[in-house]
C-alpha cells in the first residue's frame, strides 16, 4: 500500500543502495484509487493530506504508520463507495 509511487520507488531505491533485492509486492496505490472511485472530487490535488481531509480521515502526516494507515482507510473507504473490493482494484491495476 502507498498514497502515489514515492514509497514504493523510495524502498527500492533503499534496497538498491544496500545491494538488495527489490521489494517483490502487489502495490496498491491509495492516489491512483481515489481518483478513480471519486472522479473530479479532489481536483488536480491528489496529495495524501488533500485525500485524507477531504474524506475526513484523521491522521499525522509524515509519520510512518499514520500514513500508511490513512491509505489503508482511504482504500477501505472507496471499496465500501464503489462496491469493488481489495482483489477487484489490485485486478485493475
Amino acid at each position: 500500500m502507498s498514497h502515489t509511487a514515492f514509497d514504493q520507488g523510495a524502498l527500492n531505491g533503499a534496497a538498491e543502495r544496500y545491494g538488495l533485492r527489490p521489494i517483490r509486492a502487489h502495490w496498491l496505490d491509495s492516489s491512483v484509487i481515489a481518483r478513480r472511485a471519486w472522479p473530479g472530487k479532489f481536483g488536480r490535488r491528489w496529495s495524501l493530506a488533500v485525500v485524507a481531509a477531504e474524506l475526513g480521515i484523521v491522521f499525522r502526516h509524515h509519520d510512518a504508520v499514520e500514513d500508511a494507515r490513512a491509505a489503508s482507510e482511504i482504500v477501505l473507504l472507496a471499496c465500501l463507495h464503489t462496491g469493488v473490493d481489495v482483489d477487484g482494484w489490485l485486478e485493475r491495476g
